[in-house]
């Protein structure tokens, strides 16, 4: 889902959000959602929403597929100077 409206934040959380589970995984910090949801006070407003009564959980690891796409981004650059 992508957020560009400040007045959308309220279909962000359904009304019975106290009965049902969302889970959302995301490899940035809470602190760089900004780079997302470029606005600070709809960035606030959307962690304030995901993280009221709810539980964070924090693995400490790095993405298996982010890092399977970084090692691709770095083999293709590593081609492409090769070859030129």
């Amino acid at each position: 889902m992508i957020v560009t409206e400040p007045n959308c934040c309220s279909r962000f959380s359904p009304k019975g959000e106290e009965t049902n589970s969302v889970a959302i995984a995301s490899n940035e910090s809470f602190s760089g959602w900004t780079k997302t949801f470029t606005e600070p006070r709809l960035c606030a407003a959307i962690v304030d929403r995901l993280t009221y009564g709810g539980n964070i959980i924090e693995t400490g690891t790095e993405s298996y597929r982010l890092a399977q796409t970084r090692a691709q981004a770095n083999a293709a650059t590593v081609a492409g100077k090769a070859a030129g």
